[in-house]
């Protein structure tokens, strides 16, 4: 056993190569199954052994962690990333293993520092102390374990969730009783996709109308100008005044989400799902923190959820607007936009068609 003066370095693995090598084994062997029920019971089947795995390997891995931690804190520097966790979730593990409860964007108390007095809190805790030799190598034998069957659980989730999508459609028109007797799959795993496809669905049909209602408005009015040059003009006009809708609605957008993300990001997880890409995002709240990205950069993690977020927020001026009036403008200004930019667009064609002699 290391001497206690003797720093203690805990392997690190390769745990991107890692994740990415289970999960191409699963692909590999669902792939080949052509028929959805069978490749929905297989992926049933994987992702039942792989909760089952983490349910076991998972406290192990934390166990040994939280013992190195706790009584060896003073000479282990970055345990997360010797069990492929990031900070946060390293962070929680603590929490938990002190009793304190630590949900959604709540940033849980300070742990106590390495010395006598994490020593003293992790034993009445009940934390319990390892040898060193067996925690290191249980570190990184059961951390390397848990992120294998994570990578199988997610690649098998996709799997099945697929299969299901597939199930619900002709030429199977399956029921969600039917698929879960079939497959194995849980009902209200089914039932959930079902609601998910239904409310993306129903987002692509409003942004749709939207667009097909722009492009009508062009031609209505444009239509009755058979002048050339006073349609190309009129057409010109729509086009910028269409860009400086599409400005103002994105800050008005932008306003909301990130009253939402500042003050109650609960309710929207990711931006995502209010039509932002990950790097139009990125830019967004750094350029509200005063952090504005340069074209070839992605932003850093943002503040964590929570008190530090809200307060970084307030000291940079994002409002705090009412949860509902957030959540609804983020909605009804992202069809305005698209309904602007649709509207850009066309009447820009039409200008340059017109402007070209092709009309």
């Amino acid at each position: 056993m290391p001497s206690k003066s003797a720093f203690v370095y805990p392997e690190r693995p390769d745990f991107p190569s890692i994740r990415q090598e289970a999960a191409a084994a699963v692909a590999r062997e669902l792939g080949p199954i052509a028929h959805p029920i069978e490749r929905a019971r297989r992926a049933v089947e994987i992702l039942t052994q792989a909760e089952a795995d983490i349910t076991t390997y998972k406290p192990l891995r934390d166990r040994a962690a939280l013992s190195l931690w706790a009584y060896e804190g003073h000479r282990t520097r970055g345990l997360e990333q010797s069990i492929g966790c990031t900070r946060m979730q390293w962070t929680r593990i603590q929490a938990s293993a002190f009793g304190w409860k630590s949900a959604g964007g709540n940033v849980p108390p300070p742990t106590p520092a390495a010395g006598p007095d994490r020593v003293k809190a992790a034993r009445a805790a009940g934390i319990v102390e390892q040898p060193v030799d067996e925690a290191l190598r249980d570190i990184a034998k059961f951390g390397i374990l848990t992120e294998q069957a994570i990578a199988r659980q997610t690649e098998a989730r996709k799997a099945r969730d697929a299969a299901i999508v597939a199930l619900r459609q002709p030429p199977y028109l399956m029921s969600h009783e039917a698929i879960a007797a079939q497959t194995g799959a849980a009902s209200e795993a089914t039932v959930v996709l079902a609601a998910k496809r239904r409310t993306d669905e129903k987002t692509q049909a409003d942004l749709d109308q939207v667009r097909q209602e722009a492009v009508d408005q062009v031609a209505a009015e444009l239509l009755p100008l058979t002048d050339p040059t006073a349609r190309a003009h009129r057409a010109e006009q729509i086009a910028n005044a269409a860009n400086g809708e599409i400005t103002e609605y994105t800050r008005l957008r932008d306003r909301a989400a990130l009253s939402l993300w500042a003050y109650a990001p609960g309710r929207i997880r990711h931006m995502t799902k209010v039509g932002y890409t990950r790097e139009a995002w990125g830019r967004v709240w750094t350029a509200a923190l005063g952090q504005p990205l340069p074209e070839d950069q992605e932003a850093d993690k943002p503040p964590v959820a929570g008190p530090a977020r809200a307060r970084i927020a307030h000291e940079h001026g994002i409002a705090e607007l009412p949860v509902e009036d957030a959540l609804a403008d983020v909605q009804k200004y992202r069809l305005l936009i698209e309904h602007a930019r649709t509207r850009q667009a066309e009447a820009q064609r039409i200008h340059d068609e017109t402007a070209g002699g092709t009309v």
